[in-house]
């Protein structure tokens, strides 16, 4: 949607025969602030990223402000944050066991997709496994080795998919697993979270959700031990709500979440991993970069991935990074907070470990 906006024919090629075949097509989730003590590059993203996605998907209609009660889990955990207040009260402010985000709650990720994907091309069942570099453009290719497209800009948004690609296998994403029911009971007023959540909705409650870290991509299934985990979590948060779920009632949905070691999304150009630790092997040794070339990186490659248990809430904000690169416009966020989610991160890491 951001690339369609500025008026830039986008092509969406989805391996799965539907839509919402991952975590996307969960029936609601929560969008809320993380909201980090001292300030910094990453404080800067999750509200900045938070605040646009409030706009986006009160803009496309698929948004319910039903606010959200932040608990604290240690005694004093959220005064420093209360004291000096990031966000005006109508945003955040005190409640009696923690902090109440006034403006979060939920949105709903298939209507937003189907909103975001009108103006582009979707190609269902098209899965692609390798990229072949051709001139200044790239060949995308099935599994069978079929040129589906030629592209001069590509971006890699496959979640646990991403290391599947060659030029992205350094990329350190790790996999979990999570469960979340939904079904009859008392709504409350507005979502809670303190690790696990429960909200309002259709008329009912939806809770979750589980963490299990998996090895491997394989599509999960709902299973009845998530379900009593999920269950146990809402008794501890919410007794009162969770003795008056209709278990009888309660639909289960198991996704995949891509996670990252540093807990930050992985957004920007893909860098050339071999060609750039060539280039900035001095960072093994101590010495500085006295090189004025640009890092290596396959051009016109991008990679917006990892983001973990908050891609709704990162995910507009991140778009509207990308495509602001691709178009030559001012960035939406600070050097350091692009530096911080930037793909290369992980080599210069590489690097500074050796």
């Amino acid at each position: 949607e951001a690339l369609t906006r500025r008026g830039i024919e986008t092509i969406v090629l989805d391996a799965a025969p539907a839509l919402g075949a991952g975590a996307s097509g969960n029936p609601a989730g929560l969008v809320m602030p993380r909201l980090d003590r001292g300030g910094g590059p990453l404080s800067e993203l999750f509200l900045a990223a938070y605040l646009a996605a409030i706009a986006a998907y009160e803009r496309l209609g698929v948004f319910t402000p039903c606010g959200v009660e932040q608990r604290a889990d240690a005694e004093g955990a959220l005064a420093d944050l209360l004291n000096d207040p990031p966000l005006p009260p109508d945003w955040f402010t005190h409640h009696a066991k923690g902090a109440l985000h006034p403006r979060a709650g939920l949105a709903d990720p298939q209507a937003a997709i189907a909103a975001m994907l009108r103006g582009a091309q979707l190609q269902l069942e098209a899965p692609i496994t390798r990229l072949e570099p051709s001139d200044d453009a790239w060949i995308l290719r099935t599994p069978d080795n079929r040129a589906l497209l030629k592209a001069d800009t590509v971006i890699l948004a496959c979640g646990p998919a991403l290391q599947q690609f060659a030029p992205a296998s350094f990329l350190p994403i790790a996999l979990s697993r999570g469960q979340i029911e939904w079904g009859e009971g008392p709504a409350p007023s507005h979502a809670i979270t303190d690790g696990a959540y429960v909200a309002p909705f259709n008329n009912g409650v939806l809770f979750g959700a589980t963490f299990d870290r998996l090895d491997d991509a394989a599509v999960p299934q709902p299973s009845a031990e998530s379900r009593s985990q999920n269950l146990a979590a809402l008794t501890k948060l919410a007794p009162d709500i969770a003795a008056g779920v209709n278990a009888a009632t309660l639909q289960s949905r198991a996704a995949l979440r891509a996670t990252t070691p540093d807990r930050a999304p992985i957004t920007g150009l893909l860098p050339d991993a071999e060609a750039w630790l060539a280039q900035y092997a001095d960072l093994a040794h101590g010495r500085a970069i006295t090189t004025t070339e640009p890092p290596p990186a396959h051009r016109g490659v991008y990679v917006i991935g990892g983001l973990g248990a908050r891609g709704l809430t990162l995910a507009p904000l991140l778009a509207e990074r990308l495509a602001s690169e691709i178009c030559n416009e001012p960035m939406p966020l600070s050097q350091a907070a692009l530096d911080a989610i930037h793909p290369a991160r992980f080599l210069h890491r590489s690097l500074k470990r050796r």
